[in-house]
């Protein structure tokens, strides 16, 4: 049985630390047939070197994402390698079954709610420098679902969860209030917002 995922309303808000003018956080969400592929970085620390490190993994990630996502997750940590490293989730939609897979390291933060209330975890360590084995989880995803995926400098607390039900005009904008409500002035802050089902 399919699901009626394509119409999706995708939504990206992401800002440097105050006092920094470049960002160490990074977001991508691709489409390639029926997989969508996301992805969040946050480079450690911030600015100008916690920059770099995003770019090299904008670099990789651009180029030579895969619906393997232990593949993708082999090919950034060798190429984050002579960094300090990242936290980052990867994670790929198949619009034709609803199934999502997610793995993740770090402080990153996967949120989906809807139908039911779901969080999937990363295990800790940073891409690029020590962790254990991150493991693929898998969820499935259905029409009227709306998917969050932040980096650390998003405060995961009762107010954000809170916030993850207010009915939004687009997903846009509901990134955009999360990383302005909840941002933390001392860290870079990203939020991707992805809405299943969306009609226009």
């Amino acid at each position: 049985m399919e699901h009626d995922l394509f119409e999706l309303d995708i939504g990206v808000y992401s800002r440097p630390c105050f006092g920094e003018r470049v960002n160490g956080d990074w977001a991508y969400v691709t489409n390639e047939g029926e997989w969508y592929f996301i992805a969040i970085i946050d480079g450690i620390g911030h600015g100008k070197n916690a920059n770099l490190i995003a770019r090299s993994a904008k670099d990789v990630l651009t180029k030579h994402w895969s619906v393997d996502l232990s593949q993708t997750i082999k090919l950034l940590d060798e190429k984050l390698s002579t960094t300090d490293g990242a936290a980052g989730a990867v994670a790929v939609l198949n619009i034709k079954t609803g199934v999502l897979n997610y793995m993740g390291v770090g402080n990153t933060i996967f949120l989906k709610t809807g139908t039911t209330s779901e969080r999937l975890y990363s295990v800790e360590g940073m891409i690029g420098g020590r962790s254990r084995k991150p493991r693929q989880q898998n969820l499935m995803i259905k029409k009227k679902d709306v998917l969050f995926f932040c980096t650390d400098g998003i405060s995961y607390n009762k107010k954000l969860k809170e916030l993850e039900n207010l009915k939004s005009p687009s997903a846009s904008v509901l990134a955009k209030n999360i990383v302005l409500s909840f941002g933390s002035e001392f860290d870079d802050a990203t939020c991707i917002v992805i809405k299943t089902g969306y009609e226009s």
